[in-house]
């Protein structure tokens, strides 16, 4: 849900800040454009990301802002929506001179480039942008020009044509309303207003009819809300601008998708309007920011669903106002805003402490940008403001601390021990792995996403893989109680490693067990898939004491990132060898050092004896009192 942008930094400002645009609707100076688009599809961004395929990136180092391809239009308000193929849908919102755009374009994370796809029937700002469960995305209401009186129309983009076609339309233009898909499907539609009027209306739109009904109104009329998606499947809607417009309001209320009600709840402890509220991964909602009629507010708050109350937690660092975004590691990304000039800070809300802190800031300040979480993890923002107020075409790709996280459900009595859906598992050196134990029997389907350029390694169980590699997804039967299951990841490869060392062994003979090599990325974990995998690695001897002889196959393809070398032997006695490892471009590994010992034996194949020679048998007496013996075939002394 978006509120409206200041398109012109000229205008005249009144009522502490407040202006009032060409419809006599007040809204803030830009503060606080709180982009909560994302909170549509807060319900699926972890069925979305679990699904999703894994595209290996460069990796960066943690909470860093990089360029990346521009956008075709320079826009600010528009819609960012996350389709099912890990592109990024951005529509509308308005460019140079508060032009409003029906035009649309696809970011494919794999090439970092936008291209142009079909546009939208009407030219729309303040609209909304939902991801259906069928892939395509609903756009509801919104303006044309930037002082309409708001839209009813509605449509859908289907990826598979690329192209936008209009579906049934709202019973009530609106626009800066909200919408959020339900737990059955269908997309309610609540508030907004209509000239300058707020609205208390809501709708319910029906995927499968393609037809809006109505349902029940909020017990408020609001504007520039924000709603959330609670576990139960109700809605939270709180906040925003209601009548005599513009009053501010703290009040928030529930929306039951069962009897198709409103119902109060606890308030806030401010009014607000323009914040973000996001559904954490604990159940809970954040509400940050917004402004309060007279000034930016730094609070934020918690709703807790259970004692149906609002709490405060930790303040912001700065007046932000960016959109905020849900990170797979549950922490809030709130990116850019205004405030006097346009921002390019960045800060994280930590739920486990109830804090705020900065991150790595934008490469460019941006007020009002479209932003949207990856399907690799990464937060692509895009366009905005800046403060000589430009409209920017740029984008830009935040890169979160190191998550991995790993899904699991199950058929039958099985269980997961450890009380959780999701297992993530954050490592602050880019991988590792996500373990838990299970217990009762049955079929469980496991599934792992990678992010951060991440790739799944594969399951174990016992010591032995369960789910090979090559999928991010496996079915298998649980075969024992309590059994210990644990997924892998690992990052791009850059070396090489002995996973087993070469040992002690006699001159002549193989070395066993037999030395292993694998390939590992920066972290020293095991790479399974990608050419390197099965990069040809060659295996020689680096330092040589005695003077060996390397023989036995010396060059193997790796297979699944090993390389092992059956039938390695070195031909002469000493302390101190080394075997060194290359191939694949990687950084070369070399062993331990180790021993090669003397063959022995029962049987003297030359004697030299004060200058006479021949041919004598081991512990035979004779005459001789002094005996030095050499063995000219292994080049070794007997003992």
């Amino acid at each position: 849900m978006l509120g409206r942008t200041m398109i012109d930094m000229t205008e005249k400002h009144t009522q502490q800040g407040e202006r009032t645009d060409a419809i006599g609707l007040f809204t803030p100076d830009p503060n606080l454009r709180a982009r909560r688009r994302s909170h549509a599809v807060a319900a699926g961004v972890f069925a979305l990301l679990l699904a999703g395929a894994i595209h290996p990136v460069t990796a960066y180092a943690q909470g860093t802002f990089v360029p990346t391809g521009s956008m075709n239009t320079a826009r600010v308000s528009a819609t960012a929506t996350v389709l099912q193929n890990g592109q990024v849908l951005v529509a509308g919102g308005q460019t140079t001179n508060g032009v409003v755009l029906a035009s649309a374009e696809l970011y494919d994370p794999n090439t970092g480039v936008f291209t142009v796809t079909g546009s939208m029937h009407s030219p729309r700002s303040y609209d909304t942008a939902t991801l259906l469960p069928n892939g395509q995305v609903l756009i509801t209401g919104g303006t044309a020009t930037g002082s309409s009186a708001g839209l009813a129309t509605a449509e859908l983009y289907n990826p598979a044509t690329g192209t936008f076609t209009l579906t049934g339309s709202m019973s009530t233009a609106r626009e800066n309303h909200t919408a959020t898909l339900l737990q059955n499907g269908q997309v309610l539609v609540a508030g907004g207003n209509v000239g300058t009027s707020p609205i208390a209306s809501a709708e319910l739109y029906n995927p499968s009819t393609g037809l809006f009904t109505v349902t029940g109104s909020m017990g408020t009329a609001r504007y520039v809300a924000d709603a959330a998606l609670l576990p139960d499947g109700q809605v939270l809607i709180a906040g925003g601008i209601t009548s005599p417009n513009p009053t501010y309001v703290a009040s928030a209320e529930l929306y039951n998708p069962v009897t198709w009600t409103f119902s109060p709840t606890g308030s806030m402890s401010t009014p607000r309007g323009y914040f973000t509220a996001t559904a954490l991964q604990n159940g809970e909602v954040l509400a940050a920011g917004g402004y309060n009629g007279s000034a930016q507010v730094l609070t934020a708050e918690i709703y807790n669903q259970a004692a149906g109350t609002f709490s405060l937690t930790g303040s912001q660092t700065n007046q932000q106002g960016g959109p905020a975004t849900l990170l797979a590691n549950g922490e809030v990304l709130i990116a850019g805003g205004y405030n006097s000039v346009s921002l390019a800070t960045a800060e994280l809300y930590y739920p486990t402490t109830g804090t705020f802190g900065l991150t790595g800031s934008m490469t460019t300040a941006r007020n009002d940008p479209a932003a949207a979480l990856l399907q690799n993890g990464q937060v692509l923002v895009a366009g905005g403001q800046a403060s000589s107020g430009a409209f920017l075409a740029s984008a830009e790709l935040y890169f979160p601390g190191n998550v991995t996280s790993v899904t699991i459900t199950g058929s039958g009595t099985v269980q997961d021990n450890l009380g959780i859906i999701n297992c993530t598992a954050t490592n602050s050196v880019q991988s590792g792995t996500c373990a838990t134990t299970y217990s009762g029997a049955g079929t469980v389907t496991m599934t792992a996403t990678a992010f951060l350029g991440l790739t799944f390694g594969g399951w174990t169980s016992g010591g032995s893989t369960i789910c090979a590699p090559s999928g991010n997804t496996c079915s298998f039967t649980i075969p024992t109680t309590g059994n210990f299951i644990s997924a892998s990841f690992y990052g791009p490869p850059t070396m090489l490693a002995f996973s087993v060392p070469p040992s002690t062994a006699t001159q002549g003979y193989a070395i066993t067990p037999a030395p292993t090599v694998q390939v590992e990325d920066a972290n020293g974990n095991l790479v399974t898939a990608g050419p390197a995998s099965t990069a040809l690695i060659s295996i020689a001897i680096g330092t040589n004491p005695g003077g060996g002889t390397l023989s036995g196959i010396t060059t193997v393809s790796a297979v699944n990132g090993v390389a092992t070398f059956n039938g390695l032997a070195i031909d002469n006695a000493a302390t101190g060898y080394t075997l060194a490892a290359t191939g694949g471009g990687l950084t070369p590994a070399t062993s331990v050092s180790f021993t090669i010992n003397y063959l022995g034996g029962s049987r003297v194949n030359f004697v030299t004896l004060g200058g006479q020679s021949g041919t004598v048998n081991s512990g035979t007496a004779g005459t001789v009192t002094y005996l030095v013996t050499v063995d000219y075939t292994i080049k070794a002394p007997l003992t």
